[in-house]
């Protein structure tokens, strides 16, 4: 039986006022909705519309896609405490070993909060990374999963089995591969050079475990200027090599902006052809070392977002929200058109602006999954930059509980 939702605001197209100002064009819709799907789009006439509930104007949104977090090691719903200072990436790197330790018996706890906190902003889709590593063995592995499968109706997500302490440590390899067995979504990696101390050796073994148990790859990759361009070119090698079918990211992925036309060019053209993704956190601090969002995206490369860990050992930022992201991108990279912002929330929630000048289209299709965000928001453009936290979130055709104490 179809269910309709009345007076759903969806923009149109692009235009210019009077004023030559880029502005939004939208109309109100009717949305049927039946196992699951957006089976019709009915475009409202004055005072004529099937009977259902009322959605009051709310403009709708495709939902978030939340795609580098780490459910693992947040202290979210354990009480306030600040980041620990250390000297240097090892003292972090041992003190996040003795932490996840002790935090391992709240593993499902920690994780449920971090999901209800990340589904209160409108995700539908999560990718985490899970520390697979001697010190904890799998106990987070197990806590995440546990975790999620409570949301699996309404909520995907991947789960990336991340050697956090170098692949080659101790029993590592042994134990992605059983991670891998037992549901890991993908196989995850660390700075071959920074952390591995063997590119070559360490993107081999990756993309090796990737291929044996038929999985994607997802790595983190920080290492800066040639050394990490060259851990690039290096896994573009293998994958162009083996003709690797699965998805490929990376994380982070600082050394890519590149100051040399020609060589940026053809890396990015070579990114774009083997679809290796780029994940960022859009980091805007003053070391500036986003990757090149815009020339990435100008390649063919597809960019999203993620919040990354926060409220952890690494972090005591970051809100959650992946419109807070986006805001930041917008700010940071002089994106002030409505155009421009509205264009930039294909990073959040994975999907191209559809509509254009010269073309009409709404960010939904009729017989697509029901994953619809519901904002107080006249445009995309403004809620990216007003970010309002009244939100309606509904997944697979079903309202979700979105109500969450520790939302800011």
């Amino acid at each position: 039986m179809i269910r309709y939702l009345n007076n759903v605001r969806l923009e149109t197209n692009f235009y210019k006022d009077e004023t030559d100002l880029t502005r939004t064009a939208t109309e109100l819709v009717t949305l049927g909705i039946e196992n699951e799907k957006i089976v019709e789009i009915l475009v409202q006439k004055e005072g004529s519309y099937p009977k259902g509930e009322d959605m009051k104007g709310l403009l709708a949104l495709p939902t978030l896609r939340e795609m580098h977090n780490h459910l693992d090691k947040t202290y979210m719903p354990l009480g306030w405490r600040a980041t620990t200072p250390v000297a240097n990436l090892k003292e972090r790197l041992a003190l996040e070993a003795n932490e996840l330790a002790l935090l391992a018996p709240s593993t499902v706890l920690r994780a449920d909060a971090m999901i209800k906190h990340l589904l209160s902003y409108g995700v539908s889709h999560i990718r985490t990374h899970v520390n697979i590593d001697p010190y904890i063995g799998l106990t987070n592995f197990h806590g995440v999963k546990e975790a999620l499968e409570k949301y699996k109706d309404y909520l995907t997500y991947e789960i990336v089995a991340f050697p956090q302490h170098g692949y080659f440590l101790e029993n590592t390899p042994e134990l992605m591969e059983q991670a891998l067995q037992e549901g890991a979504d993908l196989v995850g990696g660390l700075d071959p050079a920074g952390i591995d101390f063997a590119i070559e050796d360490s993107i081999t073994e990756l993309v090796q475990l990737a291929q044996n148990y038929d999985r994607g790859i997802d790595i983190h990759l920080h290492d800066l200027g040639d050394v990490g361009v060259y851990t690039v070119e290096t896994l573009l090698d293998q994958l162009e090599r083996c003709d690797f079918k699965h998805s490929v990211a990376l994380s982070h992925a600082f050394c890519l902006k590149i100051s040399e036309d020609k060589k940026r060019n053809e890396l990015f053209e070579r990114l774009s052809k083997t679809n290796v993704h780029i994940m960022s956190t859009v980091p805007y601090d003053l070391r500036d070392r986003r990757p090149p969002i815009d020339q990435l995206t100008q390649a063919g490369v597809a960019v999203s977002f993620g919040s990354d860990g926060f409220f952890d050992s690494w972090s005591s930022f970051v809100s959650g929200d992946l419109v807070e992201k986006v805001k930041n991108f917008c700010e940071v990279t002089g994106k002030i058109t409505e155009e421009e912002i509205a264009r930039s929330y294909q990073y959040a929630c994975g999907k191209p602006c559809p509509f254009s000048f010269d073309s009409k289209k709404y960010w939904f299709d009729e017989g697509e999954l029901a994953n619809i965000l519901f904002v107080p928001a006249s445009c995309t453009a403004e809620f990216v930059a007003r970010r309002p936290l009244e939100r309606k979130l509904l997944l697979r055709g079903k309202w979700i509980d979105v109500s969450d104490e520790n939302r800011y």
